[in-house]
């Protein structure tokens, strides 16, 4: 499920826009799998688009033709170890 929303708008004369973005998986909000330590894992090849992810953004134009904005993003993340012996 996606889901996004964009206000633009201006306050004294300064155009701003912002938006909101937030992407859930079909029927979890993250997933995580455990497998035994013995078992090979390919950790980049797997899963990649299970994630959550929400991001916001923000823009100004403080005067004609100068864009200034930024954003935060988040994604859910997960981290492991390998040990070959």
């Amino acid at each position: 499920m996606q889901l996004g929303l964009v206000l633009p708008g201006e306050v004294l004369g300064i155009r701003f826009g912002a938006g909101f973005l937030m992407y859930l998986l079909d029927d979890r909000v993250t997933r995580v799998r455990s497998l035994p330590q013995q078992q090979p894992r390919f950790v980049l090849y797997d899963n990649r688009i299970q994630r959550l992810h929400i991001a916001a953004n923000f823009a100004i134009e403080p005067v004609e033709h100068l864009f200034i904005g930024g954003g935060l993003t988040f994604m859910a993340h997960t981290s492991g170890r390998l040990n070959v012996e």
